[in-house]
């Protein structure tokens, strides 16, 4: 750091060193001098330039050469320390510091916690992507082209760490000042060196450390809209200090973090100094660096009964910028999808706070939840094909108390509406002899309210009207099932004429589907009219044709009725005659077979008798 010379021995065997003041001639440092200023390796300012003396101790500063060794892997961090809720993109700019450690370090700690880090000797020519920036120079003032970029991070709601030093570097000290108060920070002065730190109660976390060491940096004389981190133990002289972004002017909502000091997270010496927690110190800056993304929504849960949606945000939301104003139903788009269920539309009916699921009962928002609950409107009831996506209205509605907007792309995605139709019979089919009955449901269908269970004959009622059968068992005798189809015994008192009218109906807390939907004791499409299984009879036989006196050749049309509609089947019809219907007249001493001539499809059949030669009868009959 700075340009002096000390004296370094590399031990063999064991790092101890006694020296004698009598040893150290003049010749002896002069030999000494001459080997190490080769390195050009730079002293404390506590250390003599001439002697290498420690003057604190009055004993020879020793300082093990830097070795690089190989970075261990890394692990996730404890339970007490957990990741970020998102991962940061670090770029660290190099110190450019022989024998230091700090960018090593720092990167260790921040990809420990879950960030990805990049470091190089020169800022990016764009630096848009990144969330942080860490400054690790001591030497080098802020250029005005690194002001821009600093102030792009801090634009985008990013942070910035600037490492300073002591006294000796004010031209450094001092741009980091400048851009302070530039970007609004207040008048920020710097003086002087200070070196042990004590660090202030609210930043002991996630590590709770009081104690922490800089050899040699300088102090804020000045805050201004700044808050201290660490001071010195006499209350004053902080020596690191940070502004957020409520600190520095709207336009800028990032942060500033300033150490000024480069020793504090270098060499393992201070690092890792017995008495304090250099090491924990720089996990808590990472985690105060740790930048907030804009607000998102991080779950949806939809009720049961769909008559609300919890959306849960990324963090406190409100309306309008300055951490004020209650979300409202305006702030959000709901968008419908039918795809073709029972349903037909769905709109916000309120926002509220999620503390009761009555929406008359839910108390009104008042900014600043992390909770909204979304009650539904809803026409029709839910099949569970229905969708719901919930959205911003816009890019400009839904803040979080640092004004950042969530973006309009936020969505719930398509979220399914819970089916609340109830399973119903879609359909019944009777077999020819009434014996059993057929019954579709809409859906699967169970016997318990959990989507499970066999249905049971027990679970049907059956109901029987009108005719002359009646029911021996409103229960069914029987039960087999295929799929949603359920198949019915049913056990019949007479022999059913056709009139009959079959009903069957679920039992009461008997039927449900998968999500527990009741089937209701009142159904449609559950009826069949029984087949009439009874044999038609024959009412009367007579004849359309006028009573009289008829020859041969003439012909009488002879009608049979019969107690219901009767079917002739024609195909059994043959050439000859044969295969129909006949009926026997008595026409004297030798009867008389007429085949049937026509009336299938009704009560009456006729059949037209030609008289015969021999045919006689004085009142025609018939067999």
């Amino acid at each position: 750091m700075r340009n002096k010379y000390f004296i370094s021995l590399l031990f063999t065997s064991l790092f101890t060193l006694v020296f004698s003041q009598s040893m150290q001639n003049e010749g002896d440092l002069e030999k000494n001098n001459q080997q190490f200023q080769k390195g050009q390796v730079e002293l404390p300012d506590w250390v003599d330039p001439e002697t290498g003396i420690d003057r604190t101790t009055l004993e020879p500063y020793v300082k093990i050469p830097y070795q690089p060794v190989e970075r261990a892997a890394i692990v996730s961090p404890a339970l007490n320390n957990p990741l970020p809720a998102w991962a940061d993109q670090i770029f660290i700019m190099n110190s450019n510091y022989s024998y230091n450690n700090n960018v090593t370090n720092v990167t260790s700690k921040a990809e420990a916690a879950g960030h990805t880090v990049t470091s190089a000797d020169s800022y990016p020519s764009d630096v848009s992507s990144y969330n942080q920036i860490w400054d690790m120079r001591y030497p080098d003032a802020l250029s005005s082209s690194e002001i821009t970029k600093l102030k792009t991070v801090l634009e985008n709601g990013g942070t910035v760490y600037l490492g300073g030093e002591n006294g000796g570097f004010a031209t450094r000290n001092n741009s980091i000042t400048s851009l302070i108060q530039d970007v609004g920070g207040g008048n920020v002065t710097v003086s002087g060196d200070v070196n042990d730190q004590v660090v202030e109660s609210d930043f002991r976390t996630p590590n709770n450390i009081i104690n922490v060491y800089e050899p040699s940096g300088s102090y804020f004389t000045n805050l201004g809209n700044g808050t201290a981190i660490t001071k010195h133990s006499s209350g004053d002289k902080p020596f690191s200090a940070v502004w957020y972004d409520s600190d520095l002017s709207a336009s800028y909502p990032g942060k500033i973090i300033v150490v000024l000091g480069v020793n504090i997270f270098s060499e393992s010496s201070y690092y890792n100094k017995s008495g304090y927690d250099n090491e924990k110190f720089l996990e808590n800056l990472v985690a105060l660096a740790e930048t907030s993304p804009a607000p998102t929504g991080s779950s949806a849960d939809l009720a049961a009964d769909n008559t609300y949606i919890d959306i849960t945000m990324s963090t406190a939301v409100y309306n309008a910028t300055g951490g004020s104003g209650a979300l409202e139903t305006t702030d959000f788009t709901l968008t419908f999808a039918q795809n073709s269920g029972s349903a037909t539309a769905a709109s916000i009916s309120s926002v509220k706070q999620n503390d009761d699921t009555a929406e008359a009962s839910a108390t009104a928002l008042a900014g600043g939840e992390t909770v909204i609950r979304i009650f539904l409107s809803i026409t029709g009831t839910p099949s569970g094909v229905e969708t719901i996506t919930m959205t911003p209205v816009d890019g400009s509605s839904i803040f979080d108390a640092s004004d950042r907007a969530m973006e309009s792309s936020q969505t719930t995605g398509a979220i399914a509406l819970n089916d609340q139709l109830a399973p119903t019979i879609s359909s019944v089919s009777l077999v020819a002899n009434n014996s059993t009955i057929a019954v579709t449901f809409s859906d699967a269908v169970y016997n318990t309210n959990g989507g499970s269970g066999a249905l049971e004959a027990a679970d049907f009622v059956f109901s029987i009207s009108g005719g002359t059968a009646t029911l021996s068992s409103v229960t069914p005798t029987s039960i087999s099932i295929s799929g949603n189809v359920y198949t019915l015994g049913i056990s019949l008192s007479g022999t059913a004429d056709g009139t009959e009218v079959l009903t069957v109906n679920p039992v009461d807390d008997s039927i449900y589907d998968e999500n527990g939907n009741e089937a209701s004791t009142t159904q449609s499409n559950n009826t069949a009219t029984l087949n009439d299984v009874t044999g038609p009879t024959i009412t009367s036989v007579s004849s359309t044709t006028a009573n009289g006196t008829y020859g041969i050749d003439d012909e009488i049309a002879i009608t049979i009725t019969f107690s219901e509609t009767v079917i002739v089947n024609s195909d059994l019809f043959e050439q000859d005659g044969t295969g129909r219907p006949r009926l026997t007249l008595e026409t004297g001493s030798s009867d008389h077979a007429t085949n049937y001539t026509s009336g299938s499809g009704g009560a009456t059949l006729t059949w037209n008798y030609t008289v015969q030669s021999g045919n006689i009868s004085s009142d025609l009959d018939y067999k």
